[in-house]
């Protein structure tokens, strides 16, 4: 399998917030523009940090993608230079030093989703149209009346998305399909419509064209762990 690894060093940033623009730069500064080889493919990245807050806030791990993909895909052209190009992403967020993302870019297919130290706590089939906001009814609904729903209590979290279709954009991590969808867990993450506690999220993988998964809807599996 073809990879390419970066170390970028800096203090990861989520997007929409003043660290960003430094934080991008910091992206190209420590990654080439893309190769031609790795038009399409997965991104591992592992965001090292010193705190799950920011200003006494909690930040977010797929707010955290965005700046990545944003600096990496569109601007330095790996994958194409184009978001729906990226055919899985696996993101965790490590209390380590020293501050910074460790990148790598993949061919091939998802690497093996397990995280260490955590139970499998939720696993099930939602077989119907994906959210199109982090506040539309028909997910929550369902996850509420499923029998033995686990109830939101721990406060570190992976979760696994699996999509069937391949021609969604994963890439679209700040506004599109994944975002609502991991909105709408709030019955199992914890929080209210429009305010899920995602910020419990240490870990998380999605896939498109992925087996197993529903041709309308997702694959949802979450693991909880210690905070």
């Amino acid at each position: 399998m073809h990879a390419h690894e970066f170390w970028i060093a800096g203090e990861p940033a989520t997007f929409a917030t003043k660290r960003e623009r430094p934080w991008k730069e910091a992206i190209r500064q420590a990654v080439p523009d893309g190769e031609a080889c790795c038009q399409s493919g997965g991104m591992l990245l592992d965001f090292q940090v010193q705190s799950r807050q920011r200003g006494n806030q909690p930040f977010d791990i797929d707010n955290m993608c965005e700046p990545v993909f944003s600096a990496m895909i569109n601007q330095l052209g790996w994958l194409g230079g184009r978001r729906p190009n990226l055919m899985w992403f696996r993101a965790r967020r490590l209390l380590k030093a020293p501050a910074g993302c460790a990148a790598r870019l993949e061919q091939g297919d998802a690497p093996e989703f397990q995280p260490d130290g955590y139970r499998l706590a939720f696993r099930d089939v939602y077989v119907a149209p994906l959210p199109k906001s982090g506040t539309a009814p028909e997910l929550p609904a369902w996850l509420t009346e499923l029998p033995g729903v686990p109830s939101a209590t721990n406060e570190s979290v992976s979760i696994k998305l699996s999509f069937a279709g391949t021609k969604m954009n994963l890439g679209d991590i700040a506004t599109g399909t994944v975002k609502s969808t991991i909105d709408c867990l709030y019955p199992l993450l914890g929080g209210t419509a429009g305010a899920p506690d995602d910020w419990k999220v240490n870990a998380l993988q999605c896939e498109k064209g992925a087996a197993g998964a529903p041709a309308e809807g997702v694959l949802i599996e979450v693991w909880s762990g210690e905070a």
